[in-house]
Parts: C-alpha cells; sequence; structure tokens
C-alpha cells in the first residue's frame, strides 16, 4: 500500500525484547531481557548499553529532550546513559520494587513507576 514502511527485523538481542522507546535522529532504542539495551539507526545496531555494575532485565525506557536515554529495571533502579557514546551516567535508587514505565516531559523532568 501507498505509504506504508517495509518492515524490518532488527537482530542483536539474545533474548526477549520487553520495550521500545524513539529517540531523536532516527534513533531507537530496545530494552531486552538480555541485560542490555541496543540503540539502533538505520536497521543497525549502533551501540549497546549495559550496566557492569550489577545487570538487571531491562523493563523500560524513556528519551529525554536532551537526549539522555533512561533504563528502569526490575532491581529497582533507574539508569542514565549518554546518548553519543553509551556510556552509563548515573544510577538511581529509591523504588522499592520494578521499574517499568518511564516518561520524561518536555521540560526534562523523569516520571517512574
Amino acid at each position: 500500500a501507498k505509504g506504508w514502511i517495509q518492515p524490518r527485523t532488527l537482530s542483536g538481542h539474545t533474548n526477549a525484547v520487553h520495550c521500545l522507546a524513539a529517540g531523536f535522529g532516527g534513533t531507537i532504542y530496545s530494552g531486552s531481557f538480555d541485560r542490555t539495551v541496543l540503540g539502533w539507526r538505520g536497521g543497525h545496531a549502533i551501540w549497546t548499553l549495559e550496566s557492569l555494575e550489577d545487570p538487571a532485565l531491562v523493563a523500560g525506557i524513556a528519551v529525554g529532550p536532551d537526549g539522555t536515554v533512561y533504563t528502569g529495571a526490575y532491581d529497582g533502579m533507574v539508569r542514565m546513559w549518554s546518548a553519543e557514546d553509551g556510556a552509563l551516567v548515573r544510577t538511581l535508587f529509591g523504588h522499592e520494587s520494578d521499574v517499568c514505565y518511564l516518561a520524561v516531559g518536555l521540560n526534562g523532568k523523569l516520571y517512574t513507576g
């Protein structure tokens, strides 16, 4: 049909993909039960975000207006990642259970649950 985009399979995770988020410049982020987040552009993985501290199953993803990538996990933590190089910027503590839902307002404020 005219105007439809041809579907594409993105290969790279080694376990089920649990969440997706659209970023800027056509980047898509996928979070997986393989404990990684892949950044995709043009149908190819451009880098992998993974915490080497205490990796947990990725439950949710959001992208801030400045391009910062936020991930929620089943360890109750939120991690902030640099969209430029995939480096872990900061780990946020405080939830008593899983963090599955994240949203970032236009003002950059992060909401989690």
